[in-house]
């Protein structure tokens, strides 16, 4: 038996404007960003080899100038909860948890700031230069679901000054 997981990751833009909240002028001097994610594939798993899977993602982003205090949250998805995401399956089922990550090392859950959850921040990002940023995923439990594709689908938004 082997299960198909995927996450799906549009992604948003903002433009955080501080001051006097005039859009246009301030827009133009802050400069514009682009950003790109990958959809996360945990590719074929089979529940019954006991290895949870894991996988990485990346979201990219290029700013036309020089821009300050770059922030990227990551919505929670179905689950309402970014400490606590699932992916579901399309015919219904149980839902399998996972996380979204910052580190490898599973120590910074990649969310919104609230709760128990980090966000990436940068006091600068230079202009005309691609950004990496990596995202890690790990399936949170080896439960025997349903077969099937199962999914999430995260919004990325972007902030800077």
């Amino acid at each position: 038996m082997q299960i198909r997981i995927g996450i799906r990751i549009p992604v948003f833009l903002a433009l955080l404007i501080l001051g006097d909240g005039s859009l246009l002028p301030r827009a133009a001097e802050a400069g514009a960003c682009h950003v790109t994610a990958t959809q996360i594939d945990f590719g074929h798993f089979d529940p019954f080899r006991g290895v949870k899977p894991q996988a990485i993602g990346a979201i990219t982003y290029r700013c036309s100038h020089s821009v300050a205090n770059v922030r990227i949250t990551l919505s929670p998805g179905q689950s309402k909860n970014s400490s606590q995401r699932f992916l579901s399956r399309g015919g219904g089922g149980t839902p399998i948890p996972y996380l979204l990550t910052l580190d490898a090392s599973q120590t910074q859950i990649w969310g919104d700031g609230f709760g128990a959850t980090s966000v990436y921040m940068i006091g600068a990002a230079p202009a005309q230069t691609d950004i990496r940023v990596p995202v890690y995923a790990f399936l949170a439990s080896t439960t025997l679901p349903a077969v099937g594709f199962y999914c999430d689908t995260i919004t990325v938004q972007l902030t800077w000054e």
